[in-house]
């Protein structure tokens, strides 16, 4: 059996867990260093106070480490994007892991620390045991409409799942169901008309262009991961994410979907 730490305050519990090494492995700072050198945002780590997560959403992030954060940002400009090794909180986007300048880096911090401890956002059970801040070069990408309550950028992506060292499949990255609640007026929604027509734009490629990549990935790993791409505007293609398959989106019609995966979804579209 595994453990895996769960900070509260100043101190770390061990929690055992089945799923322990699955979670930890999805950290960035895991899976990172072994496709840095490959086509990936330019990407630095700045480490966690353990206090961060519950002390700073009440009192504010304290001022030596904005301070910190601003110092390691100068590798790049701003806008940048910023999340921790697990989660970015993007469907808050405008107010989480998109950081428009170095005057909202504190506020920027508290909210993508809120969204790595809200067990919705991250679709697990359990809270994220974050330990790194992350800093990424922001690069514009193919946006094809924006959504959710932070006007988040919904771009040309595509998830692919590799398996023990070879490719196994692909899939466009956003279901049509993800949007449904704006759809259906349960959420703030500005989705265009034509976004449903967007999106099967996007989800009809076969992006050939990766293959190389991502051979050169699974060729790294052990084990069953999810491997996401981002079409820049530049026409570039750039690998922005990885995950433990066991604990990615897969789609169900998928006849490699896990099926815990197609009794939590069901048949979506």
């Amino acid at each position: 059996m595994h453990l895996r730490s769960k900070r509260r305050g100043y101190c770390t519990v061990m929690m055992s867990s089945p799923r322990a090494e699955v979670e930890l492995q999805s950290s960035m700072a895991y899976w990172f260093p072994r496709v840095a050198d490959l086509p990936v945002p330019r990407t630095l780590f700045v480490a966690l106070p353990v206090m961060a997560s519950s002390e700073w959403a009440a009192e504010g992030v304290p001022t030596w480490y904005v301070e910190q954060v601003a110092r390691a940002a100068s590798f790049t400009e701003y806008p940048l994007f910023m999340r921790t090794d697990y989660a970015s909180g993007k469907h808050r986007w405008r107010e989480a892991c998109y950081v428009p300048d170095k005057e909202s880096l504190g506020r920027h911090i508290v909210t993508i620390l809120e969204e790595n401890e809200s067990d919705e956002s991250t679709g697990t059970p359990y809270k994220w045991p974050s330990e790194w801040l992350v800093l990424r070069d922001y690069i514009p990408m193919e946006t094809i409409f924006e959504a959710f309550s932070g006007r988040m950028p919904i771009n040309h992506e595509h998830r692919y799942f590799i398996k023990d060292g070879v490719v196994q499949c692909g899939h466009p990255y956003w279901p049509p169901a993800a949007f449904k609640r704006e759809e259906v007026g349960l959420a703030p929604s500005k989705l265009p008309t034509d976004w449903r027509a967007r999106l099967s734009a996007i989800s009809l490629c076969e992006h050939a262009e990766n293959q190389a990549v991502l051979s050169t990935v699974a060729s790294r790993f052990d084990g069953w991961w999810s491997v996401d791409f981002s079409k820049a505007k530049s026409k570039d293609w750039y690998l922005i994410d990885m995950g433990r398959a066991e604990i990615s989106f897969h789609w169900p019609s998928c006849p490699n979907a896990p099926a815990e995966m197609k009794e939590r979804y069901g048949e979506i579209e």
